[in-house]
Parts: structure tokens; C-alpha cells; sequence
């Protein structure tokens, strides 16, 4: 077991395959992967006041969601979007079984980076979502599992966004969104290196305040506050992993060059200075 995971396989003639994350309750971060699968012969689901935002999407085969009250058809290439405390319900059409991809998610700004209610659309730039769960189940036992499923989430929720939201400025909208959203991806594959609001804006070939303001409207926080945030819950995971290592190298290892910064970070993240995160798993651990 690794990065908390424990993954659940079943058999293809069960008719799906799903895996589940331990910390799934863990709603500090700014989002996270939850579960993820694949579900070969889709039967009825009937879900009421689901506690986490919810993803289906058709890969082979005919389905239909309930949105808003009305049935919308979901042919090869759809997704239905619920956000969490709805009610999720789906089901198969015809007589070929129904094949789909599915993801729950939660953390602070799952919700407030879509801003969106329970939707379907389809869309050919969705059509990595496939390739992005075979390589989530070759990954969730690797040590980069927490990078990755991070970072393909984030680019999910975005091309949702800006399939269902557009921008004001078409053309000099797009291309500075998805300046934007390279950036955010860059963050989240290299959050332990240096990165400078200034440097990022400046990729983006935009000021530092509109980069600021943007950043914020996707995310719903600001870089700084993002950045650390990610780099806390990576702290939090080799802490959990390895503690008896020095806290100074773990915060370092986060991309933390002072320990007095750090220690400020953690605990403003957690409500507790890493001594207190180390000392309290410590005790879970023991009582187990």
C-alpha cells in the first residue's frame, strides 16, 4: 500500500472494476480523487444525498441521467456531472450493455472551480478521460500516484468548466485560459520547486495581478494559498509515511526552504504544527 490507496479489483464479469482511496474524507485539499473504475455492464444506480461530486462518463453503449428532473440521453462520449448533496441516478438503454468510466472527488474547492450544477454535455475533448483511468490504474500503487491523479483531475475539472462556461472574450479568452490552465498543471507536477506568482504570470504572458484574479476564478483561492496547500498535503502524506523523519527535511523536501514558514503553513492548513501531526499519528497507529 501506498500514498493511502487500497485498490479493489473485480472480476470483468462482475461487470466493473473500481478503486478507492483511504483518505477519502480528507477535504483539506483543494480537490482530490476519491474513486475512480470502470463499469463494463451498467445497471440501474439510484444514489440520494451523495456526500461527493460525481463524474460518469459513456464510453460504449446507451445510458440516460437524471438531470434537473428530466431524463438526457448519454451516448458514447457524455458526461453527467453531479455535484455533491444530489441525488445520482443513472441507467442503461436498450439492449447493449452500457460501458462507463466514473470518479467521485472532494476538497475545498472542487465545487467553487466548476460553479456548476448537475449537467451532461458531450464533447470530443473529453475523449482522454479513457486513457486518463487505464494510466490511474497503473499508477495507484506508484510512489507519483498523488502528482498525477492530481494533476489529470484538475485538467478534468477544467475542460468541464470551460465547456459549459465559455469565456467573454472568445479568442483572447481561450488562449489565455489555457495559458492558465498550463500553469495550473505545471504547479501541480512540480509543486516542491520554486514557483514564483511573478515567474507563473509571466509565463502566462500576462500581469501578476490579472494573473492573480484569473487564477483565482478557476481555483477559488489564490496561487500562493494553492501552492501550499498542495504542498501541505504532500507533507501530510510523508509524515504519515515516514515518521521518524526530521521535519525540517520533509518541509524541505515540500518545497519549504525555512522551517519557521513551514511550521506556520502546516499548522494554519491542518490546526496542528507538524510535531502535533507526527505525535497524534503516532498515537492512531499504536491503537490500531
Amino acid at each position: 500500500m501506498k500514498n493511502g490507496l487500497v485498490g479493489y479489483s473485480y472480476n470483468i464479469q462482475h461487470g466493473y472494476k473500481i478503486t478507492c482511496l483511504t483518505s477519502a474524507d480528507d477535504t483539506d485539499l483543494p480537490f482530490r480523487l476519491v474513486t475512480f473504475g470502470r463499469s463494463f455492464k451498467e445497471k440501474n444506480i439510484n444514489w440520494s444525498d451523495v456526500d461527493k461530486c460525481f463524474i460518469i462518463y459513456s464510453e460504449k453503449g446507451l445510458g440516460r441521467a437524471l438531470i434537473k428532473d428530466e431524463w438526457v440521453e448519454l451516448p458514447a462520449g457524455s458526461v453527467a456531472y453531479w455535484p455533491s448533496k444530489h441525488n445520482v441516478r443513472y441507467e442503461p438503454v436498450g439492449d447493449e450493455p452500457w460501458q462507463l468510466s466514473f470518479f467521485t472527488f472532494t476538497g475545498q474547492n472542487a465545487e467553487s472551480m466548476l460553479g456548476l450544477d448537475e449537467c451532461a454535455l458531450r464533447s470530443e475533448e473529453l475523449s482522454f478521460l479513457p486513457d486518463f483511468l487505464d494510466q490511474l490504474t497503473e499508477k495507484h500503487d506508484k510512489d507519483d500516484f498523488f502528482e498525477f491523479s492530481t494533476s489529470g483531475l484538475c485538467y478534468l475539472l477544467l475542460k468541464l468548466r470551460k465547456l459549459t462556461r465559455g469565456t467573454a472574450n472568445k479568442e483572447r479568452g481561450v488562449a489565455i485560459a489555457n495559458r492558465i490552465y498550463a500553469s495550473i498543471k505545471r504547479i501541480n507536477d512540480y509543486v516542491t520547486e520554486d514557483l514564483s506568482v511573478a515567474a507563473l504570470a509571466e509565463e502566462c504572458r500576462v500581469s501578476e495581478e490579472y494573473y492573480c484574479r484569473i487564477f483565482k476564478q478557476f481555483t477559488g483561492t489564490s496561487p500562493t494559498k494553492y501552492i501550499n496547500a498542495l504542498r501541505i498535503s504532500r507533507a501530510c502524506d510523508l509524515l504519515q509515511k515516514n515518521p521518524d523523519s526530521k521535519i525540517e527535511e520533509i518541509g524541505r523536501e515540500c518545497g519549504f526552504n525555512h522551517i519557521t514558514y513551514f511550521n506556520k503553513i502546516f499548522k494554519r492548513e491542518t490546526g496542528l504544527s507538524p510535531t502535533e501531526f507526527k505525535a497524534k499519528n503516532k498515537e492512531s497507529a499504536s491503537a490500531k
